[in-house]
């Protein structure tokens, strides 16, 4: 086959290059101008997201999607790639998979924070254990929210200032120094200096959850509940990715936060099921893990799906126009793995 086109579509950046490239081209998502994810079909989202990527036709497309992705938002997304881009062939893979392949790492944990949602799960033996998938919404927009909330700012203004290095000062980047204000590059050139409190404060954001949304913390420990014992003891990494994770100390928070945060004091959030708000504990088993941050990782999902491209084992997954044509968009939705 063919150099085939990766698609790592995210509500904050799209990321999309060859399988050939060492890298992606990074160019901003459509629903950048939207308040919500959920304030856009599948449909209008997808459709944008084609048309900011260039031509699709006659190109083989592996494209990246939530572990939690309906079947029916697949077909649509099926149906506008064959359809209006006319691609040859196409392949989906949850984007939490294709980060463990980035990594080169069949059995991990993998917490992959973007702009519109958090998301904890574990990959063992090269396939998703959806059941210990645990979400949130403390993410980069919630990031968004708080800092145009105290200082009236454009939301590209957060990605400077998370990336400082005192973004994650406080309880979980001890002993590192951090200065008493941050400068920001604002969009029309000018910078503004934001005090550290605010930085702290927008950067905790994924950690604490807030009143609304559960945090780092309370993810791994429901996501632990759900895990299989005999699992556990054979998992002993976890992986951080994708743009949120960006930010300096992020593994470190995310190792505090895991094992030692408190519980929240309170009824816990509205989106914790009843079933498992008992389980909500610091589990020891959580001090063994290691967090890894690879380099890359903003870009981890589209990696993975570069490496997956290359191997001949998956080209038998690849569903082309003709298996389209002969079987309609659902032959995407059984091409995807378990």
């Amino acid at each position: 086959m063919d150099p085939c086109l990766i698609l790592d579509a995210g509500s904050w950046n799209l990321r999309i290059g060859s399988s050939h490239d060492l890298s992606p081209q990074i160019i901003p998502s459509p629903l950048r101008n939207q308040s919500s994810r959920l304030s856009t079909s599948h449909e209008k989202y997808f459709s944008d997201v084609i048309q900011s990527s260039g031509t699709l036709n006659d190109r083989a497309v592996l494209v990246s999607e939530p572990l939690q992705f309906s079947n029916a938002a697949r077909e649509t997304r099926a149906q506008l790639l064959f359809e209006s881009a006319n691609v040859s062939a196409a392949l989906f893979f949850p984007s939490i998979f294709l980060c463990s392949i980035g990594a080169g790492l069949a059995s991990t944990w993998v917490l992959e924070c973007g702009h519109s949602m958090c998301t904890l799960a574990l990959i063992y033996d090269g396939r998703p254990q959806r059941r210990t998938a645990v979400s949130t919404a403390a993410a980069g927009a919630a990031m968004t929210a708080l800092l145009s909330s105290t200082h009236r700012v454009s939301a590209e203004v957060k990605d400077s200032v998370l990336h400082a290095p005192s973004a994650l000062c406080g309880e979980a980047n001890r002993g590192v120094v951090c200065a008493a204000t941050t400068s920001a590059r604002l969009p029309d050139g000018t910078t503004i200096d934001f005090p550290r409190s605010v930085i702290h404060d927008v950067g905790a954001v994924p950690f604490t959850g807030g009143s609304e949304h559960i945090g780092i913390g309370t993810m791994c420990a429901i996501a632990l509940g759900r895990c299989a014992p005999s699992m556990r003891q054979d998992v002993p990494t976890t992986i951080v990715a994708g743009g949120v994770s960006m930010m300096p100390g992020f593994a470190a928070a995310v190792s505090e936060a895991a094992v030692l945060s408190p519980l929240a004091v309170g009824p816990p959030p509205a989106e914790v099921p009843l079933s498992e708000r008992a389980v909500l504990y610091r589990d020891p088993m959580w001090a063994g893990l290691q967090v890894s941050s690879p380099e890359e990782r903003g870009s981890l999902a589209w990696t993975g799906g570069a490496v997956l491209a290359h191997l001949p084992t998956m080209r038998h997954l690849w569903v082309p126009r003709a298996t389209y044509d002969e079987q309609g968009p659902r032959a995407l939705c059984y091409a995807r793995l378990a």
